[in-house]
């Protein structure tokens, strides 16, 4: 009799542990191996594949539409190449008017020279006001005239040789000679304590760009 429990005993024990065994592997290889490390975790749908370089860091991130297309080495580091090139600042900054001007036709003159003056190679506190027909800042006794708006943008600090203006003239109007008037009667040394070291004037369309400014401002 005492055979028999010790071995009815002894199949239990083995029965349970055979079923805890069952048990448990599946648990650990689907946990560690599937779900976890290799399926959904780290490889799967997290660094590889949707975190740091499906669409992070080189996907979209730095790589894709951050530093190398759209941030600093497309459109930042170029913009700073015509200054690199040998641009003045009077050049460079006619090259903002002429590109805002043509891509924003019915943007008004205020608008353009706001735009003018936010470019970064302009290093000093500036500042655009509204201006009439009449005897401007920069032409002594020449009435500028022949415009229906006008807007100076100038350093807030009188002591820099720096005065520009966008004009907008009426439809048809003779730009040639409106700015022939402009560039014949200037005077660079408008401010007596300094002198501008260039003229620089363009149009787009009925739109009329005119400064006189030192070549080059340091920070």
């Amino acid at each position: 009799m005492k055979r028999i429990l010790a071995l009815i005993l002894a199949l239990v024990m083995v029965f349970t542990f055979i079923s805890c065994g069952k048990k448990d592997e599946p648990a650990g290889s689907d946990a560690t191996t599937n779900d976890t490390t290799v399926g959904d975790g780290t490889v799967g749908d997290g660094t590889v594949g949707d975190g740091t370089v499906g669409d992070g860091t080189v996907g979209d991130g730095t790589v894709g539409d951050g530093t190398v297309e759209d941030g600093t080495a497309a459109d930042d580091t170029g913009a700073d190449d015509g200054a690199a090139s040998g641009d003045t600042l009077g050049t460079t900054l006619l090259g903002v008017f002429k590109a805002t001007a043509e891509a924003n036709p019915d943007m008004t003159a205020e608008e353009i020279a706001n735009a003018v003056i936010s470019d970064p190679v302009i290093q000093f506190g500036p500042a655009t006001m509204p201006v009439e027909e009449g005897f401007l800042s920069g032409f002594d006794n020449f009435e500028v005239k022949g415009f229906e708006e006008g807007v100076m943008f100038a350093p807030m600090i009188g002591s820099i040789a720096f005065v520009g203006y966008v004009f907008t003239l009426a439809d048809g109007a003779d730009v040639d000679a409106f700015i022939a008037d402009l560039e014949a009667n200037a005077n660079p040394r408008w401010n007596i304590c300094v002198e501008a070291e260039e003229t620089v004037t363009g149009s787009v369309g009925n739109k009329v760009f005119f400064l006189m400014c030192p070549k080059s401002i340091e920070g």
